[in-house]
């Protein structure tokens, strides 16, 4: 989980995200988490070696992604920027 936390980290500079959260995980890894209003996403990085990234307005089903490769984290962090777009950090 350690290695996955710090790719997806390394990788944040390039993404206009509001400030983000570390935390531990319930399911057993380091936890990502943005939030701002309604809108709240998150890149889980699990023991086993799963990433995975999840977008959400309240009141909307969220979205997940898997974010295991660079290219998917790309995808990921692109939807995560999208979500945000227009809020601060």
């Amino acid at each position: 989980a350690v290695a996955s936390v710090r790719r997806v980290v390394s990788a944040l500079p390039g993404y206009d995200l509001p400030k983000y959260h570390i935390d531990l995980s319930a399911e057993g890894g380091i936890v990502i988490s943005f939030e701002a209003g309604d809108k709240y996403a998150d890149i889980e990085c699990f023991n086993s070696g799963e990433v995975i990234a999840i977008t959400s307005i309240r009141h909307e089903m969220p979205k997940t992604w898997l974010a295991e490769t660079n290219d998917r984290l790309d995808k990921a962090l692109v939807a995560i920027q999208s979500l945000f777009q227009g809020v601060g950090p």
